[in-house]
């Protein structure tokens, strides 16, 4: 019984493991998507502003 659950654990564990091998290549390029993205969203919105109002002053002008 003990056998086949530790059978079954590591089928379980290999098929993880295949969908989503977490070598270096994609532990760097996970890490590189979640700063890239804390870092971009903040700079574009206010770059968005920035742009809105630049844009709308010369509109208006």
């Amino acid at each position: 019984m003990n056998n086949d659950l530790n059978n079954e654990n590591n089928s379980i564990t290999d098929t993880r493991a295949e969908q989503m091998p977490i070598t270096r290549r994609n532990f760097l390029l996970m890490g590189l998507a979640a700063f890239g993205g804390a870092i971009v969203v903040p700079i574009a919105s206010d770059t968005w502003d920035l742009l809105k109002t630049e844009v709308g002053d010369v509109w208006r002008s």
